[in-house]
């Protein structure tokens, strides 16, 4: 029994240690303050959408840009349009999903960063962004019903007898019109109507038997010409899954902090892990399920000692806007990202991604 329980003590003093060594540096780093990758990209919210692939994937590329010369701050990529687009595009390619879930958005962020590197960054500003008393996920709402509503109100109107069964001159009307009353409740929330999104162009899309493409296209009009810069930057990569051993995540974030070229490292995290007391554990890495459902991509983008604990923190940059209520005591908020002990954010950590590929670490890390 002394013998048992001696190797027990044995193996919690040698992992104590090999943490301890693995944390014992734990250099400062801070990529949203002067000089970091990310400091020209303010923090985002995702206003209820199920679109935090797409925020993340957004910071992760405006900070790659701006990090590499390209000075149009103002230029911020749009998550909700590339969001959208990218639902678009796993929608015609996944035959088990809800052709009319309109607003089943999720994605992934690796995934939407590679379709930008080929069709260039649609501007945030020019899609819209701030909404009169409106948030997106209901103006979303808005849409799709306004989708299935008219479709289902014109279908019984498109064959009304005026000669031999052709569209009738009713219907035509009837869909112009609404697509009048459309656009003026567009500008009524404040949402910017680019030239494109006409009367004629709606009704055409309500032709279209697709709510996703409807969405894509009277939302994307806005994404053309000086609104779209290209991007040059490399492929984004990913990695992990829910039986990876944490140990290596925290290693391969370790290592990624360390690089001289710092950018912000993608994490798919389950999400109870922000908002939970310490010591929470969202994934069973035996079986590799989630324990607690719910989860969320976010970016890591520094590095501490808790000044008090003196525990290894990594500092995680949310979409959730600046509201300091919600979260872990334990845990400190700083103006939208939040302060995490290293040990327990990668416990709950499933994936890791990043643009530039994460061979150079993965080598070092087993």
């Amino acid at each position: 029994m002394r013998f048992a329980l001696g190797l027990a003590v044995l193996a919690l003093t040698l992992g104590a240690a090999a943490k301890a060594s693995e944390d014992g540096a734990c250099s400062p780093v801070r990529l949203d303050k002067k000089g970091g990758s990310i400091e020209h990209v303010p923090v985002l919210e995702q206003d209820g959408l199920p679109l935090c692939y797409s925020f993340a994937g957004a910071a992760a590329i405006d900070a790659y840009r701006f990090s590499h010369g390209d000075r149009n701050y103002k230029h911020l990529t749009s998550p909700f349009f590339h969001g959208l687009n990218n639902s678009f595009i796993r929608e015609k390619a996944d035959e088990f999903r809800e052709p009319d879930d309109s607003l089943n958005l999720g994605g992934d962020s690796c995934i939407m960063i590679n379709q930008i590197r080929k069709t260039g960054s649609c501007s945030r500003d020019a899609v819209g962004w701030t909404l009169k008393g409106l948030e997106w996920k209901k103006y979303l709402k808005y849409l799709a019903e306004f989708y299935e509503f008219r479709r289902e109100y014109q279908s019984s109107q498109k064959y009304f007898k005026e000669g031999s069964g052709s569209i009738s001159e009713r219907y035509i009307q009837g869909q112009v019109a609404a697509s009048k009353d459309f656009l003026a409740c567009q500008k009524s929330l404040g949402v910017p109507v680019p030239e494109g999104l006409t009367p004629e162009f709606i009704a055409a899309l309500l032709e279209q038997d697709n709510p996703f493409k409807f969405l894509k296209e009277s939302i994307g009009q806005a994404c053309s010409g000086k609104n779209v810069v290209p991007v040059s930057m490399p492929e984004c990569t990913s990695m992990g899954n829910f039986s990876t051993d944490s140990i290596k995540y925290r290693k391969l974030i370790h290592r990624w902090l360390d690089l001289p070229d710092m950018q912000p490292l993608g994490i798919d995290l389950s999400t109870k892990v922000l908002t939970r007391p310490k010591g929470f554990r969202g994934i069973n890495r035996i079986t590799g399920t989630e324990i607690f459902p719910g989860s969320h991509a976010a970016l890591i983008i520094g590095r501490r000692k808790n000044p008090k604990t003196k525990f290894c923190q990594f500092l995680v940059r949310l979409s959730w806007g600046k509201d300091p209520t919600g979260y872990a005591k334990e845990w400190t908020f700083t103006n939208g990202n939040l302060w995490v002990d290293a040990e327990d954010l990668s416990e709950n950590i499933f994936g890791l991604w990043a643009i530039g590929g994460l061979s150079r670490i993965l080598q070092q890390a087993d």
